[in-house]
């Protein structure tokens, strides 16, 4: 099953040919915020961000749209919470190997075998989530990521002031923001990890984390998307200090596609919008907590208001 998806769905050439349906759904989600915005209304990003994934893998596996359908939507998102909650919690042959059999009676093993729909959600769902989070939480990079997304349209003077596939590849500072959004991803994971295991030193759990090594990052607890600048370290699973999504033949396999829907959906989401916290809300009052689970999704929805930037008409 594996090697079916990265042969047929999942290679950089798969993805190039689906890319007229990542650009159309992102549209479709422009235009869903442009209309809220229109009438002063909140736009709920983690919602948002779910219908938009779902889409895109619907059409792409089953060549069909559901989402139009909020039933099936909410329906969904509770499945991937759940299903999450069942990745990281407890399975007797992960400690008794000898007892796989125990999973198999008590369905918990087969709930979650080539589950590939899920599995190609919710890694780009948290995501576009957290790294809108960040950006709320640190208006200079967004005030860099949003001018770098703008003035690529302005310079390139496109008929159109939608960002395509085809332009992600100029997009370096965005590119930065996502690799420190992951480097976060796992240092919540890591956290948890720590947590649970209370008699490890904290020594150890930083050696067990790279991103979290001071001896591979300056500060690398603080939010500095500029130290990927200039630097060859990416997340395809080449580099030791950047592993989100492993390496070789068990790294994960969606890595082409999922990179391209986060970069094609905040590229847009930054460029046609001016983001907001709603009344009276401050950015210290942004909830950072977590859901359990592998993909580390926030625990509480992203809900900003997004005023539209009228000057992209004028480009």
């Amino acid at each position: 099953m594996r090697k079916i998806c990265v042969t047929h769905l999942f290679s950089s050439k798969r993805v190039q040919t689906f890319s007229w349906i990542l650009e159309e759904e992102v549209n479709r989600m422009i235009r869903v915020i442009s209309s809220l915005s229109s009438k002063s209304k909140i736009a709920n990003l983690s919602e948002l961000a779910m219908i938009l994934t779902k889409s895109i893998i619907c059409r792409i596996g089953f060549c069909k749209n559901y989402s139009d359908d909020e039933q099936s939507t909410r329906r969904f998102q509770s499945l991937l919470h759940e299903t999450e909650a069942m990745l990281a919690g407890f399975f007797f042959s992960d400690y008794f190997p000898f007892m796989w059999w125990v999973d198999k009676i008590n369905g918990a093993s087969s709930k979650l075998e080539t589950n590939i729909f899920v599995a190609g959600t919710n890694t780009f769902v948290a995501t576009i989530v957290w790294a809108m989070t960040e950006l709320m939480l640190n208006p200079n990079a967004m005030r860099k990521v949003q001018e770098e997304v703008r003035n690529l349209i302005k310079e390139q003077q496109s008929s159109t002031t939608f960002i395509q596939e085809q332009q992600l590849q100029h997009l370096m500072y965005l590119k930065a923001v996502i690799k420190k959004h992951l480097d976060y991803t796992l240092q919540v994971q890591f956290w948890h990890l720590g947590k649970q295991c209370k008699n490890a030193p904290s020594q150890a759990i930083t050696k067990l984390n790279p991103i979290l090594d001071p001896e591979n990052w300056e500060n690398p607890e603080s939010f500095h998307p500029e130290r990927f600048l200039g630097s060859s370290i990416d997340y395809k699973g080449q580099h030791f200090e950047l592993l989100p999504f492993g390496a070789g033949r068990r790294g994960y396999p969606g890595l082409m596609l999922g990179a391209t829907i986060v970069e094609l959906a905040l590229a847009n989401l930054l460029c046609f919008f001016d983001w907001e916290l709603p009344t009276p809300m401050k950015r210290e009052d942004i909830d950072v907590e977590v859901l359990p689970g592998l993909a580390a999704y926030k625990k509480t929805a992203l809900c900003l208001v997004a005023r539209n930037f009228t000057c992209l008409q004028q480009m």
